[in-house]
């Protein structure tokens, strides 16, 4: 057999064992459910996205990004906040077209009567794996960056209805963290939480999945993590006016988070509503599935 010949046939054989790879990879796992998400150049809104920066007294300098609706620039209404923390490792383009996607579901839910025009803010986590906590040695202030900087910037310059009343928190993944320990934490300044697939992690998942977190954000120390942990403070919040939303996909990491917050909060008695979701790790298919569940929930717990 010629070197051609047998160069050929190896070539061929390459092929079809990368096209049935490809199969394979498509078929079983979760990009082909992902695929029509990430695939959509933009997401149509009738409101408005648009990047903040301020120089806040306690954490220094923050970008955000805020959603206004339709009507915003013209009318006289006060508008209630949905706060957004967006998962861990994004960049800042990912993070305005997740804060453009939860403004166009938002428009959605509004055009069909389920909930009153809504501002949404994303604050922009620079260093991507903050878990929206304060870091022990300080230079980390994401956290405190939120509640003493952004809402209080907002509050001034949006016409927002500026108490606990007007306000909810929700997050994604990394963001479900930071969305449950930050509204148990300040369970005075928020109505409502909802996690999105959160990594819910305690300290020993944190210590042994995501160790660089552990050492740069709680010094390895668990004390400080405990300090920002949403176990603490969904348990130390018990008695706090705060409703509690949770959709869980098929992601083993985050089913498995799920698999043990939630007997942890049936345990301290608390109220709230939970959904196996049939998606995989991505918002927007989540929104799509449960958003309507999740709006309506929302507009409940604000109206209450």
């Amino acid at each position: 057999m010629s070197i051609v010949i047998k160069t050929l046939i190896g070539i061929g054989a390459f092929i079809v064992i990368a096209a049935l790879g490809i199969w394979i990879f498509w078929e079983q796992l979760p990009i082909r459910l992902i695929w029509p998400y990430i695939a959509k150049p933009s997401i149509p809104i009738t409101g408005e996205v648009h990047k903040v920066t301020i120089t806040g007294e306690t954490a220094g300098e923050q970008g955000f990004f805020v959603y206004l609706p339709d009507g915003y620039e013209t009318g006289t209404q006060q508008y209630r906040v949905l706060y957004h923390l967006h998962g861990a490792g994004m960049q800042e383009s990912w993070i305005r077209y997740d804060c453009n996607g939860v403004g166009g579901k938002l428009d959605e839910m509004v055009t069909a009567g389920i909930i009153e025009p809504m501002i949404v803010v994303c604050p922009i986590d620079p260093t991507k794996f903050s878990m929206w906590a304060d870091s022990k040695d300080g230079k980390i202030l994401a956290s405190s960056g939120i509640v003493k900087d952004i809402i209080p910037y907002v509050d001034r310059t949006y016409r927002t209805i500026a108490s606990k009343d007007g306000r909810a928190i929700q997050g994604f993944s990394m963001g479900g963290f930071g969305s449950a320990m930050n509204g148990f934490k300040y369970a005075d300044m928020f109505s409502a939480i909802i996690i999105w697939d959160g990594a819910l992690h305690n300290w020993n998942t944190l210590t042994t999945n995501r160790a660089g977190i552990a050492r740069t954000m709680f010094s390895n120390d668990e004390a400080h993590f405990d300090a920002w942990s949403p176990w603490r403070w969904a348990e130390e919040s018990i008695d706090a006016d705060i409703d509690l939303f949770m959709v869980v996909g098929t992601m083993g990491a985050t089913r498995d988070f799920a698999s043990r917050y939630k007997p942890f909060l049936e345990s301290t008695g608390r109220d709230f509503v939970y959904h196996d979701s049939e998606c995989p790790h991505n918002l927007f298919c989540m929104l799509d599935e449960y958003g309507e569940e999740a709006f309506k929930f929302l507009e409940q717990s604000l109206a209450n």
